[in-house]
């Protein structure tokens, strides 16, 4: 409903859950399919189904990996954080991503890499004063 009615508001709400986008109504539509078949362009970008799905691991011994992600503009990304034994964050300021996952849990995110550039993010163990800085590099 909340695509078919197009208010960005609810719809990000909705998205911070991070339900599944691949889900299809009794017709067969997803709510990125219904967007558009409404015409709902305050949405549309809200609700497409990532093109690339990238998992940053939280290792035990704090440290994260991979430290370089390479993505091309205009792809829809789907950042997962998976966490070993400890409280695990990802952040990155510049791209508006800031993802947590508890002790053997995963946390998921979806961005589009709009700009080209290179996009600096941290780590690490939640609360941790030493985290891992990675980059992501938009081509």
């Amino acid at each position: 409903y909340a695509a078919r009615e197009g208010d960005p508001s609810i719809v990000s709400d909705l998205l911070l859950g991070n339900p599944d986008r691949r889900v299809k109504n009794a017709a067969g539509l997803t709510a990125y399919d219904l967007a558009v078949q409404w015409e709902r362009e305050q949405v549309i970008d809200l609700l497409k189904i990532p093109d690339l799905t990238f998992a940053v691991i939280g290792n035990a011994d704090g440290v994260c990996s991979p430290l370089s992600i390479n993505l091309k503009v205009g792809q829809t990304i789907e950042l997962t954080l998976k966490s070993s034994a400890r409280m695990f964050r990802l952040e990155s300021k510049k791209l508006s991503l800031d993802l947590m996952a508890s002790p053997g849990e995963v946390s998921h995110q979806i961005f589009l890499a709009n700009n080209k550039g290179e996009y600096p993010f941290k780590c690490g163990f939640h609360g941790g004063t030493k985290p891992s800085v990675g980059i992501i590099h938009v081509q």
